[in-house]
């Protein structure tokens, strides 16, 4: 459809020449007296849900805390839900799940990096497609959005091109042999017990590595912090089921795969030799974790959004939170 003023300074519009047969259309004036609303209103009762449950103790109790200690409230305390679901899925979510059960599988059979070194370039290619094919019909059968088939063969070339790109980084670590993938696990912190799953781990000659795959953007600096804003990693080091002697991100993104060694940045940004310094990094990080959880049991809720109330326009509770309001009025 195209559209255009009929009148501009009472003088007459036409349309352009190209445009044939275009239908009239008397113009719709807006009401000049009418206010215009600043904000929806949207009843409190949508928010609520149908059934209150055990709060579900995982990281993202930990992140929502530390991100916002009201939005922590709403979402885990009083399990409030966003009144709007989108139409769509997160294909970004879904595309880290594909991601996530392709390196399980792929692990699960290969098991070492010498073993991977023994393959060929197209019998490694010949592989990823098939297992690609398996989790994307897995993934995808019950999103009808995603079935689609042009989607689908966009999305199974870019997943393809990525976790190639990332085993041909797996070549080059040090020698590993892959002991766990998708391995449970329980961590108390605060006396609260924590169920986790970590997505592999690998043994060194070093001891036992954490590997966290990432297909959106994450950076080890984001752990060191007193409210971390990725508190998973923090929260797994913890494990006393496992020493882990470093937490490594393995970012699956195309032309950014790369693998990010937990330890050593951890060591670059201390003063200590390096064992200490992870050492140092699981002492302060479950010092960090207990005063988060502390102030979650507490119910401790304020409007503290920690990138500041622009945070809040991606939150599924600005509506009830209202700070961009407030922040409004103040700097008025």
């Amino acid at each position: 459809y195209f559209t255009l003023p009929e009148t501009i300074h009472q003088a007459i519009q036409q349309p352009a020449s190209f445009i044939e047969k275009l239908p009239h259309f008397k113009p719709i004036l807006p009401d000049q007296n009418q206010q215009p609303a600043r904000y929806t209103q949207v009843p409190f009762a949508q928010f609520i849900p149908k059934q209150i449950t055990p709060i579900k103790l995982n990281t993202q109790i930990l992140k929502d805390q530390n991100h916002c200690s009201m939005r922590a409230f709403w979402a885990h305390h009083l399990q409030l839900a966003a009144p709007f679901a989108p139409d769509q899925p997160n294909v970004k979510r879904l595309r880290g799940i594909i991601c996530h059960k392709i390196m399980a599988d792929f692990w699960t059979n290969m098991q070492t990096q010498e073993n991977l070194l023994t393959i060929d370039q197209d019998e490694l290619q010949s592989i990823l497609e098939s297992l690609t094919r398996d989790a994307m019909q897995a993934t995808y059968q019950d999103n009808a959005w995603m079935q689609q088939k042009m989607m689908q063969h966009i999305e199974y070339q870019q997943i393809v091109k990525w976790i190639i790109a990332f085993i041909e980084q797996e070549k080059f670590r040090p020698p590993f042999r892959v002991v766990a993938v998708e391995q449970k696990d329980t961590i108390q912190v605060a006396g609260t017990i924590f169920n986790v799953r970590y997505d592999r781990i690998d043994q060194t000659d070093q001891g036992m590595i954490l590997v966290d795959y990432k297909t959106g953007h994450a950076h080890p600096k984001n752990w060191l912090d007193a409210k971390p804003m990725d508190p998973q990693v923090p929260l797994y080091v913890q494990s006393k089921t496992y020493a882990f002697v470093s937490a490594d991100y393995a970012l699956i993104q195309g032309a950014g795969a790369k693998i990010l060694d937990g330890a050593d940045f951890v060591s670059k940004h201390s003063e200590a030799p390096p064992i200490e310094a992870w050492q140092q990094f699981i002492e302060d990080s479950d010092t960090h974790l207990k005063h988060c959880m502390d102030a979650f049991t507490t119910e401790h809720a304020e409007r503290n959004p920690r990138e500041g109330w622009q945070q809040c326009q991606t939150c599924d509770f600005h509506r009830l939170c209202r700070i961009e309001e407030m922040e409004q009025r103040h700097e008025s």
